[in-house]
């Protein structure tokens, strides 16, 4: 098993405190960033991809898909923007095909991200829907309330979205099962 000083990771600098989430395609890893620089490791396989959502209350999040090798990955500085708007909640998350298993070695990441995949937010009667860019992310504004989650050919889920806050909501679309 690797240790921490010879795993892969994640670095870069924060400007501010921000938070960090990893997703590996499975789950999501929150941790906050104090300012200044960071060093993080990871446990996604060398040559499947992650995504890194960096937010905080009152401000935009972003997203960062980056691609598991043996070196670390470098995420520059991190500075996000603050909301025009902090009455409303932003969505954000990916549509993903996952892998997982191994028989002699575990795998765990991201095999696909998926643009121009809609996902449609329900409220009183009222959808507003969002469509993944070039990267498979989507990230849009919302009135805070309860939703429910509709995206292309997936089963509806419900979720709460806070006023000035980020929630990050993924969705699968398929998986690799690896031997």
């Amino acid at each position: 098993m690797k240790g921490e000083s010879d795993s892969s990771y994640l670095a870069g600098a924060a400007a501010h405190e921000v938070g960090m989430t990893i997703f590996d395609g499975i789950a999501l890893r929150k941790k906050t960033l104090p300012p200044g620089t960071f060093k993080i490791p990871h446990t996604i396989t060398a040559g499947l991809s992650g995504v890194v959502f960096f937010t905080g209350d009152g401000f935009s999040p972003e997203a960062a898909i980056f691609k598991a090798g043996d070196r670390h990955i470098a995420m520059g500085r991190i500075s996000l923007l603050k909301m025009k708007d902090t009455k409303k909640g932003v969505v954000t998350g990916v549509v993903y095909k996952p892998v997982t298993g191994g028989k002699l070695v575990e795998h765990i990441g991201i095999a696909a991200l998926y643009r121009d995949e809609r996902v449609s937010f329900m409220k009183d009667g009222v959808a507003s829907s969002f469509v993944t860019d070039d990267r498979g992310s989507y990230t849009g504004e919302l009135p805070g309330g309860d939703y429910t989650v509709m995206p292309d050919g997936s089963n509806k889920r419900k979720v709460i979205v806070g006023p000035g806050r980020t929630t990050i909501i993924n969705f699968k679309k398929g998986m690799v099962l690896v031997d």
